[in-house]
């Protein structure tokens, strides 16, 4: 939930808030949520490439942030934040991104945005994402106003193994169905093998 306080002395929120731009979210065709979300105290997972720091480590910063979800949001497969290192006691220095979209891979998930920069100067704002494995055409450090384009590679967003394709790699939709399914394999291995299948009814009555 979003709370949101109206100050007419003030520009922003008074309040530490979450918030989501319009078309943030994404749905990848094996049903996981892709979300990109501006906060404040954001949770990270245990495998985020960026985590936020505990509040005995230091005051967190504005920050954008992906998250993912499975299909029923039992709990995030991968959250973590995309921010300018920031100054554990002032705050300063993270608050410097737009994120623009997002999308999933068999792999791991894709984000693009811009990093900030200041509009009298022209530097870049703020500091530059901890990043690492920078493609040859890339940059670590922003030069001013600077695309950004991140590929994160978290093992819970990569293919399970084969033993567990029927339990993750397989998606079938829509549900119900009236006249036709599609079945679709998010694994290749699996694609490429031969397979067999069974449709039944609610009563358990062979159909297909």
């Amino acid at each position: 939930m979003n709370l949101f306080w109206n100050n007419s002395k003030c520009w922003w929120s008074d309040l530490n808030t979450t918030r989501m731009a319009k078309n943030a979210l994404k749905v990848s065709v094996n049903g996981d949520v892709c979300i990109l979300v501006v906060g404040r105290r954001t949770i990270t997972t245990a495998n985020a490439y960026q985590k936020m720091l505990k509040p005995a480590q230091g005051v967190s910063s504005w920050n954008e942030f992906v998250r993912v979800y499975d299909t029923n949001f039992s709990a995030p497969k991968y959250s973590s934040l995309i921010g300018g290192t920031w100054n554990p006691v002032t705050g300063v220095g993270g608050d410097n991104k737009d994120l623009f979209g997002v999308c999933t891979t068999n792999e791991g998930v894709v984000v693009v945005g811009r990093h900030v920069a200041n509009e009298t100067t022209g530097a870049a704002s703020g500091n530059a994402i901890p990043i690492v494995n920078v493609v040859p055409w890339g940059n670590a450090a922003p030069n001013g106003e600077s695309a950004i384009l991140l590929f994160y590679k978290p093992s819970t967003l990569a293919n399970v193994t084969l033993e567990n394709a029927v339990k993750n790699d397989i998606v079938v939709y829509p549900n119900p169905a009236n006249s036709f399914i599609i079945i679709s394999f998010s694994n290749q291995e699996i694609q490429n093998s031969k397979s067999k299948f069974s449709i039944s009814d609610m009563l358990g009555r062979d159909i297909l």
